[in-house]
């Protein structure tokens, strides 16, 4: 099984690929943190070393608590998908990888759990299934249904922990498949 699922990845063209050695790659992502609400946590990206670099420190002043890093907008079908593969290093902090359906903030949007890697790099491929329905940061007991799939428009990462903490996210590369 596991094989099978190897060579289907291997030879079937991504829906979507981010691959951070390229610098078109990373150059539209944006930081969004609980500033545009008040808060006072920060966050700096930059890309190097052919990956993508998110930093910075939760803050819970001012009633904040959260960092995101998010693609550009994107008009991504995944009633095909399959997985998510992802190589990534966190410090400090569990992170969320999250999928967007909707503009605005309150809507719900789907996740899976980033758990920190304590400096270890590592590759971890999500089925689509997987995928929990998150609003404002709580589950809501859904998971992704590709039968009522709408595009999505937006790929990023959100801080999962509530607590005030230094974090250090890297991602070398995302491929949807």
């Amino acid at each position: 099984m596991m094989i099978s699922l190897l060579l289907l990845l291997l030879f079937t063209d991504p829906i979507l690929n981010y691959d951070f050695g390229s610098f078109k790659s990373g150059s539209n992502w944006l930081v969004i943190n609980d500033g545009v609400m008040g808060g006072r946590s920060v966050g700096n990206a930059f890309l190097s070393d052919n990956r993508i670099h998110f930093e910075g420190a939760i803050s819970f002043a001012n009633n904040g608590g959260f960092a995101s890093l998010r693609s550009n907008r994107l008009q991504l079908d995944l009633s095909e998908a399959k997985t998510i593969e992802i190589r990534y290093r966190l410090e400090g902090l569990d992170f969320a990888l999250m999928l967007e359906q909707y503009n605005q903030f309150y809507r719900p949007y789907f996740s899976y759990p980033l758990n920190k890697t304590e400096g270890q790099w590592v590759t971890k491929i999500i089925s689509i299934e997987q995928l929990y329905e998150t609003r404002m940061g709580d589950y809501t007991g859904k998971f992704f249904d590709k039968k009522k799939s709408k595009p999505f428009r937006r790929l990023g990462f959100i801080s999962k922990e509530k607590k005030e903490s230094n974090f250090t996210l890297e991602i070398d590369y995302i491929s949807i498949n």
